[in-house]
């Protein structure tokens, strides 16, 4: 499912209004080889968008022979042609060391910051959390929270997570239970069971008013967020 969300991004972002106008459709047949081509033509043709998605074909080995070499080859093009998905990707494999190439958190940073001033949500919370761990960027908790904030407002599950973590941090200069509880209520409403968990530890520390407080800030978020 991942896999079809990020090919569909892409197609949605190129403009695309029908399969049959993506050169990088692909029909899920195992004997159809005409999509791959297709989108290897497009890529070759400098089409940013078709380079994105045939990344993501060779990432995943979607119609094509899995190959993070190549997928980090047209990942490279299609993020130095500005597509955030691109270059979340592209972090993303500097980040982990993938694709022939060494870890480097400072190239993941450059590649993620990109991204993350277009919008692109999980851009936006992994730059967050370079920025929390001092990795690849010198340590900012407040650029931390606001990369994170960004992402949060997105829906970002894991990000509304790590909101909350961070101000219910008592050894955090960024420390607020109001806020902590607010966005820890929020992630664990969306499912996130580690939200949960962490929500229920800090009620044993806050008031039953506090506690209704937070509640109410979530339920005007969830409701400017629906």
């Amino acid at each position: 499912m991942r896999l079809l969300a990020l090919i569909f991004s892409f197609m949605l972002l190129a403009g695309c209004v029908s399969f049959d106008s993506d050169p990088c459709f692909y029909t899920f047949s195992s004997g159809d080889k005409e999509g791959p081509a297709n989108c290897l033509k497009a890529a070759e043709q400098d089409d940013a968008y078709a380079q994105g998605k045939l990344g993501a074909m060779y990432y995943h080995g979607y119609g094509v022979e899995e190959d993070a070499s190549q997928a980090f080859y047209w990942w490279e093009k299609s993020a130095k042609q500005g597509v955030p998905e691109a270059q979340y990707k592209l972090g993303d494999m500097y980040s982990k060391g993938r694709g022939g190439v060494l870890t480097d958190y400072k190239l993941a940073v450059h590649w993620w910051s990109k991204a993350a001033e277009q919008g692109e949500a999980w851009a936006q919370y992994k730059l967050g959390s370079m920025y929390a761990d001092g990795r690849g960027v010198e340590r900012d908790p407040e650029q931390a929270v606001h990369w994170w904030n960004k992402s949060a407002e997105q829906g970002h599950d894991w990000a509304q997570y790590k909101l909350g973590k961070m101000y219910a941090d008592e050894e955090s200069e960024m420390e607020d239970y109001l806020l902590a509880y607010m966005w820890l209520e929020i992630a664990s409403s969306g499912g996130h069971i580690t939200a949960s968990k962490r929500k229920k530890k800090l009620a044993d520390k806050m008031s039953k008013s506090d506690m209704s407080e937070a509640m109410e800030l979530a339920r005007e978020w969830g409701a400017k967020h629906k």
